[in-house]
């Protein structure tokens, strides 16, 4: 990739900016015991998160990146039983961008299911009010929103390294 232009850092910059304020509001909604409101707003960078790669992958048009991309992600401390299924899955190492965009969405989708699976099952329940959630769901609702921003923290940071590395500043985002 060029040198970005002046106007170009200026827009990364403001990602990044609504990114760390993004962060700092899942951070308050937390500790305030919003752990509903947090999960939604971490599902939803899940969404945007993911979203980047797929653009990322569009670029590069590389299979072998776009695997290689997956593989040095799912080997982190998340998740890592879903590498295999990932990678074997045929719209990933397919060059058709529909068929990637359907890995992407797979992906998404059994990553969702294991960070919000209790979740889910609550809101099945009706349990939409904090009166109804026992200390133990709300202990649980902590442990997945914890979970959420470290996976998503780490799917942002690891995009914005691979694509604006030595061009732009990349905060840590702690």
């Amino acid at each position: 990739m060029a040198e970005l232009t002046d106007a170009q850092k200026k827009g990364v910059m403001k990602i990044i900016e609504h990114l760390v304020n993004s962060f700092t509001a899942i951070d308050d909604a937390m500790s305030q015991g919003f752990f509903i409101e947090a999960l939604i707003r971490i599902d939803a960078f899940l969404d945007f998160s993911l979203a980047m790669m797929v653009e990322y992958s569009y670029e590069s048009d590389e299979e072998e990146q776009t695997v290689g991309m997956f593989r040095e992600l799912m080997g982190k401390k998340h998740f890592p039983k879903y590498a295999p299924s990932i990678l074997l899955h045929k719209g990933l190492i397919s060059k058709q961008h529909s068929k990637r965009i359907e890995a992407f969405r797979h992906f998404r989708n059994k990553i969702a299911h294991d960070l919000f699976g209790s979740w889910i099952v609550l809101m099945q329940k009706n349990k939409f009010t904090a009166e109804n959630i026992s200390a133990q769901e709300r202990d649980l609702f902590k442990t997945e929103c914890k979970k959420g921003k470290e996976l998503v923290k780490d799917i942002v940071r690891y995009y914005l390294e691979r694509r604006f590395k030595g061009k732009i500043s990349i905060p840590k985002f702690d």
